[in-house]
């Protein structure tokens, strides 16, 4: 959940999995999108973007609606399991990026819990369509 600028973990699997998250700073940040901060430069095609929001990935995709067209591969972190109130699990990522002409081509690494072994979020890569160039032998 997102109130002010702060997002709220989701204590019980978080804690479970990541002892070592369980305290907390609270600090202030200011919030730009992509898109104003790039406003001005002149983009190149064959963008790499990599995204690593702590669940925020939805808000950054949607505030890079004009960025986009240049962006040619997303790494983005994404979570099957809630970690934090509101965030966007896979699907809903996945869905999204669909949606702006790009494919999932799979897992670079993921995080198990260290007990039961699920995958609990991983760093997807996504491809625009018709990409050249990017994946070897295509």
């Amino acid at each position: 959940l997102i109130t002010g600028g702060k997002l709220t973990r989701v204590p019980a699997l978080l804690d479970q999995a990541f002892p070592f998250a369980a305290s907390s700073v609270k600090e202030e940040i200011s919030l730009a999108t992509l898109d104003s901060v790039l406003a001005a430069n002149n983009l190149a095609k064959n963008i790499l973007l990599k995204l690593d929001v702590q669940g925020y990935e939805d808000r950054v995709l949607r505030g890079a609606e004009r960025m986009l067209p240049f962006v040619t591969a997303i790494i983005s972190e994404t979570s099957f399991y809630p970690l934090y109130i509101g965030q966007p699990l896979f699907g809903d990522i996945y869905r999204r990026l669909a949606e702006k002409g790009f494919e999932y081509h799979g897992s670079l690494q993921c995080k198990r819990h260290p007990k039961t072994g699920e995958v609990l979020f991983e760093d997807s890569l996504f491809l625009r369509s018709g990409a050249k160039g990017v994946v070897p032998g295509k």
